[in-house]
Parts: structure tokens; C-alpha cells; sequence
């Protein structure tokens, strides 16, 4: 029997946030290397986000050096950011030095008291910012991108609200009220970044 993995034959495995809610690290460490066997069999590079659950008993920090430990792990970390595990991966060309697509992994945070979501902050969305305005000047142009966050901001709830005025094109997930079937924060600190 073929395994997803094999039959898919991907180039990068994403992890999207609550990998784990183990409450100690041999826990976490464990059920990683259970998870990650097959991907380290096959050699393939994988990375990750940290969701609101991940750090309820054990913080980023700790489970960093845990994620860091095993092989193939291309995650990166902007130490200096708000939250964990914040990078961007970028894809090279086959024949070029040239960047051609990024992977930006942004930690959407866990929750600012105990029932409100947090989100992506200030000081990451001025990185990302920084970041790709310098991708765009080294490689003469818009470099194509693949953003990963647990906990959506908050615009994404409008266009679920608003898919004819937002031309969202897709569909939402079934809830009591179209509201709740996004869970973000009510915070949106994108404003303060004048984007």
C-alpha cells in the first residue's frame, strides 16, 4: 500500500499549527518522530507553524529546539519577532541563483486572554514587508508566494461575510452563523503598518 507521501511525491511538507498538545517535551518528541518518519525516510525538507493549542503546556521556544532535533527541518526563526518559527523559505531556480517562489511561515500567535484569538503582529507584518520588497529588488521583480498561518486575519472573515462585494470565490464552512466559521482575532494590526 502506497503511502500519501509516495503517491504525491512533494518537494516540502507543511505542518499548519497544532501539531501537538502533549502536555510534556519527551511527549511532543515522541509523537514528532512518529509523524515525521516517513517524510525523514523519504528525505523530504518540512517546516512548520505553531497553531493557538501548540504551546498550551510546553512554549515555542522549548519546542523549537524539539522541532530542530530531527532531520530535514528547514524552518528558520526571526528571534527577534513577536512569537516563534516566523521565516521565509525561499525556492531557488533550477538553473539560477534567481529567487522564484517563497514560502513565508508567519506564527499567528496563540491568544491574547484566555477565549480571544491573537494574530500575526505589527513588527512581523513589517518583516514580511522588508522582506519581500528586498526578494522583489534582488530578483527584478514580484516573487510569487505561498503565505502559511494558523488563525486567518481578520479581512479573510470579511470576504466569508462578503463574497459578492469581496469577489471571494469558493465556499465556507458550515456554522451556526457565517461569522463564527472564521476563527480570528478581533484584533488587526495591519493598520498600524501602513499596508
Amino acid at each position: 500500500e502506497k503511502l500519501f507521501l509516495d503517491v504525491e511525491n512533494p518537494d516540502l511538507v507543511i505542518f499548519g499549527g497544532d501539531n501537538t498538545t502533549l502536555e510534556t517535551e519527551d511527549e511532543i518528541y515522541e509523537s514528532l518522530a512518529f509523524v515525521l518518519e516517513p517524510i525523514i525516510e523519504r528525505k523530504i525538507p518540512w517546516c512548520y507553524v505553531y497553531g493557538n493549542h501548540d504551546r498550551a503546556e510546553i512554549s515555542g521556544e522549548k519546542q523549537e529546539v524539539i522541532y530542530h532535533s530531527f532531520d530535514y527541518c528547514v524552518s528558520d526563526d526571526v528571534s527577534k519577532l513577536d512569537g516563534e518559527a516566523t521565516c521565509c523559505l525561499p525556492i531557488y531556480g533550477c538553473k539560477s541563483d534567481d529567487v522564484k517562489f517563497a514560502v513565508w511561515c508567519i506564527d499567528s500567535q496563540d491568544y491574547t486572554t484566555e477565549h480571544s484569538y491573537d494574530c500575526v503582529h505589527t513588527d512581523q507584518i513589517d518583516w514580511y514587508k522588508a522582506v519581500s520588497e528586498k526578494l522583489e529588488t534582488e530578483n527584478g521583480g514580484k516573487v510569487n508566494g505561498l503565505m502559511i498561518m494558523h488563525m486567518p486575519v481578520i479581512e479573510l472573515r470579511q470576504c466569508i461575510l462578503d463574497m459578492k462585494g469581496t469577489g471571494f470565490h469558493g465556499t465556507a464552512m458550515e456554522s451556526s452563523t457565517p461569522y463564527n466559521s472564521v476563527c480570528c482575532s478581533e484584533l488587526n494590526y495591519a493598520w498600524q503598518s501602513n499596508i
